[in-house]
C-alpha cells in the first residue's frame, strides 16, 4: 500500500500530538506546543482570511449597487470603526470595552430574546401540524422557561423562577453533557481515522 506524503505528515503529527499530552518528556511537550501556537497563527491567517473574503463581498455589494446595500455600508464602517478603536487603543481600553458592553451585548441579548420568541412559535405552529408527546413537551419547556424569564406585570408568581431554573440545571445540563459526550466521541472516532490515514479530508 503506497502513502502520499500528506498522509504521512498527518499521521506524524497527530502521533507527535498525542506521545506529548500522554508521554512524560519535555521533547514531545515541547514540538506539542509548537504545533498548537503554529496552529492557533494558521487559525488566525485563516480568520484574516475570511475577513478580508467578508469585506471584498460587501464592498462588491455596495459598488454594483444591489438590493440591501445599505446594510453592507453600515457593515463596511462599523468593520473599519472597531478595527480603528481596538488598534488606536488597545483591547484593554475603556473606549473598546464600550463597543463590547454598549454595542455588542445589547445585540446579543437582542438576538437572544428574539431566539426564544422564535422557538416558541416554532413549537406552537409544530403543535398544531403534530400532535405527538415530543412536541407537546418542547412547547410545554418552552412557555414555562420564557413565562418564568419575562417579568410578568402586576404578577408575582415565585414558583415559575423556581421551576425554571430546575429546568435550566436538571434536564438542560444533563442534554448539554450528552451532546458534549456525543460530540466528544465523534471527534475522537474521526480524529482516529484520520490518525490512521482511513480518512484523508486534507486531499479533498
Amino acid at each position: 500500500m503506497r502513502f502520499k506524503a500528506s498522509v504521512v505528515v498527518a499521521i506524524l503529527t497527530g502521533a507527535i500530538m498525542l506521545l506529548g499530552y500522554f508521554l512524560p518528556g519535555i521533547f514531545f511537550a515541547s514540538v506539542r506546543d509548537v504545533m498548537l501556537r503554529s496552529g492557533m497563527i494558521i487559525g488566525t491567517v485563516a480568520l484574516l482570511l475570511g475577513v478580508g473574503n467578508l469585506l471584498q463581498v460587501h464592498l462588491r455589494k455596495i459598488r454594483e449597487q444591489r438590493p440591501g446595500h445599505l446594510y453592507s455600508i453600515f457593515m463596511v464602517i462599523s468593520l473599519f470603526s472597531v478595527f480603528a478603536v481596538v488598534v488606536l487603543f488597545g483591547p484593554a481600553h475603556p473606549y473598546s470595552v464600550w463597543v463590547v458592553s454598549e454595542i455588542q451585548r445589547p445585540l446579543e441579548i437582542g438576538l437572544m430574546g428574539l431566539l426564544a420568541v422564535v422557538l416558541l412559535l416554532a413549537g406552537v405552529r409544530l403543535l398544531f401540524r403534530r400532535q405527538a408527546l415530543g412536541t407537546l413537551v418542547f412547547f410545554l419547556t418552552a412557555f414555562l422557561v420564557l413565562l418564568g424569564t419575562a417579568p410578568l406585570p402586576f404578577i408575582s408568581l415565585p414558583f415559575l423562577e423556581g421551576l425554571r431554573n430546575w429546568i435550566a440545571q436538571v434536564p438542560a445540563v444533563a442534554g448539554a453533557r450528552g451532546i458534549i459526550l456525543g460530540v466528544a466521541l465523534g471527534a475522537t472516532a474521526t480524529g482516529l481515522r484520520v490518525l490512521l490515514g482511513f480518512d484523508q479530508p486534507y486531499e479533498r
